[in-house]
């Protein structure tokens, strides 16, 4: 059985683009394709990018189909750091907490996220700072780690 890596990136791409990006949500762009925030375009800030990142393959019985496990990498950035006077984690943990909402609260027949059946559950497995404005800089960026179950 084939997993069908496509259709799960461009199935978790679409929800996030739809719950996340104005004038649903708090971002002005996104793309699959990443781009340094030094050429994104200050118009299109905050920016997130989904990234395909590393799969695991876990078997739990010897004769059994193995989980797969996808991870994807969905970079936040922000050009807060122009403004002296903003504290750069207050947008960064707001723009977290809004992917959060997404990913964690959704209420499907077992309270998961299953990007329509393509996959059994997706979640976050951690997020990361990457650069903080707070400083001298002009942009922040942070790296949220979502994973995706399925079967092989």
């Amino acid at each position: 059985m084939a997993i069908g890596r496509e259709a799960i990136y461009a199935a978790l791409f679409e929800l996030l683009t739809q719950k996340l990006v104005a004038p649903a949500g708090p971002f002005a762009f996104a793309a699959r394709r990443y781009r340094p925030a030094s050429q994104t375009g200050t118009a299109n800030f905050p920016a997130l990018y989904l990234i395909r990142g590393r799969e695991e393959y876990r078997r739990e019985l010897l004769y059994g189909p193995a989980t797969v496990a996808l991870q994807a990498q969905l970079r936040i950035q922000s050009v807060i750091g122009e403004d002296p006077n903003a504290v750069t984690e207050t947008q960064m943990n707001d723009l977290a907490d809004a992917v959060e909402d997404v990913v964690e609260n959704y209420g499907g027949p077992l309270g998961t996220q299953t990007l329509s059946g393509l996959v059994q559950v997706i979640q976050i497995k951690g997020a990361q700072l990457i650069a903080d404005a707070s400083g001298m800089g002009r942009y922040s960026e942070q790296t949220v780690v979502i994973e995706m179950m399925t079967t092989h």
